[in-house]
């Protein structure tokens, strides 16, 4: 156990302890240590990652839990299908404490591992199976007193990565909107992997066509 989970922890039994959770639903803390694929309902006062979470949300809103203060994406684990301390979440992901209907900062919030969010539509061909990223409403969005990644974030072509702190600490760490090598589990063809999209309300505009003939556009006399 690393010092960053060692301190997690100590932080979250303190809380419990000397204060206590939001609501009688709300525990103490939720743990992940097997690869998750439905949107399950989290209402825990920590989150703490081990294992693979690749969920997409049936409103097709960012997913969000409850009364979450501290959250922690432990370190990624390479050599697996769905590998450890990775997160993809279809359309987005949202880090607050929601309390009450009402959206504070969390406290602390760590990530030592990868976390994707995208939009992806899925058709068949076939036999074949092909999904497109289309980004529609990605969003990985944090809020919190204490932010500490030491791992990528990743958001789609179309997509907004937003982190609000007071401490924020980004150090040797990769920030990134469009395409991801991240593996989604799931074995589809990706074809927004190597074909980009543009934002909506964003079409190109033709230089040239043909071998070396680039379009003149006609000079108007004055």
């Amino acid at each position: 156990m690393n010092h960053c989970m060692k301190r997690f922890l100590a932080l979250c039994g303190f809380f419990v302890l000397g204060i206590g959770s939001g609501s009688a639903a709300t525990i103490p803390i939720y743990i992940n240590n097997s690869p998750s694929f439905v949107a399950t309902n989290i209402d825990a006062v920590a989150w703490l990652n081990r294992a693979y979470f690749g969920v997409a949300t049936p409103t097709g809103v960012p997913f969000e839990a409850k009364n979450t203060r501290f959250f922690t994406n432990g370190p990624a684990s390479t050599g697996s299908l769905y590998p450890a301390g990775t997160m993809i979440v279809d359309p987005g992901l949202r880090f607050f404490r929601n309390t009450n209907g009402q959206r504070f900062w969390m406290d602390h919030w760590v990530n030592q591992g990868a976390i994707v969010t995208d939009h992806a539509s899925s058709f068949s061909f076939g036999s074949s199976v092909f999904s497109i990223f289309d980004s529609r409403q990605s969003i990985l969005q944090v809020a919190a007193t204490n932010i500490v990644s030491t791992g990528p974030l990743f958001s789609g072509a179309h997509g907004l990565i937003r982190l609000e702190g007071k401490n924020i600490n980004l150090t040797r760490n990769g920030l990134r909107t469009g395409s991801t090598s991240v593996s989604d589990g799931f074995g589809l063809s990706s074809l927004g992997q190597s074909n980009y999209l543009n934002d909506v309300g964003i079409t190109d505009v033709y230089w040239g066509a043909g071998t070396v003939m680039p379009l003149i556009l006609p000079v108007r006399a004055e």
